[in-house]
């Protein structure tokens, strides 16, 4: 059984919160772990979903990230 992950979770809700509220979209993640897409942002307009849809390769782990020093 997988175990659960208090920060995956943290950071999922934070992810649907700026989606919603930000980028004014819906959030549909591919749950086929494979490697390209991860997940649709389905845009909205008029509070009603169009269709449309992006789809976006999520990164994580500390190799995807640069830290710029002034």
């Amino acid at each position: 059984m997988p175990r659960y992950s208090e920060t995956e979770r943290i950071g999922a809700n934070a992810r649907d919160s700026v989606v919603a509220r930000e980028l004014k979209c819906i959030f549909r993640e591919q749950m086929i772990a494979d490697m390209g897409i991860d997940a649709h942002l389905e845009l909205v307009e008029g509070g009603r979903p169009t269709g449309k849809l992006i789809g976006i390769q999520i990164k994580t782990g500390p190799g995807n990230f640069a830290v710029k020093n002034d």
